[in-house]
């Protein structure tokens, strides 16, 4: 009984160790996690039309358009607003837009206002 509980007893003894590898993929999950948890607040994503420069004529489009991209009902319904400034205007309009507008099944008005409120944001305002 001895010998087998000298045995029982090694084994629990043995500390538990990661090796290596083990140990850089759990640390590579936990930084990649954590950058990929990290949000930007709605109004640093898409600043609200009081702190943009617009033309008093536009004001109503782009907060259209800010209200579609920050809202629950369209782009928002999937995935937290993106800082406009991430991407660049041609992004925006020839990539980002056109991909995430069928998916979000925006109207072409709506998509023309999403558009304003970015280029707003990103100081590269359209006239229409």
């Amino acid at each position: 009984m001895d010998g087998m509980h000298g045995r029982l007893g090694a084994a629990r003894a043995r500390p538990q160790t990661l090796g290596p590898a083990r140990f850089s993929f759990l640390a590579l999950t936990l930084i990649l996690g954590s950058i990929g948890c990290r949000s930007v607040p709605v109004e640093v994503a898409a600043p609200t039309t009081d702190r943009l420069a617009v033309a008093p004529e536009r004001v109503a489009r782009v907060e259209a358009g800010r209200a579609i991209y920050t809202g629950p009902q369209k782009c928002a319904r999937c995935h937290k607003p993106k800082p406009v400034s991430k991407y660049t205007a041609d992004e925006w309009s020839n990539s980002i837009l056109p991909r995430m507008s069928r998916k979000a099944k925006l109207t072409d008005v709506e998509r023309q206002d999403v558009l304003n409120n970015i280029l707003a944001a990103s100081g590269e305002a359209r006239s229409s």
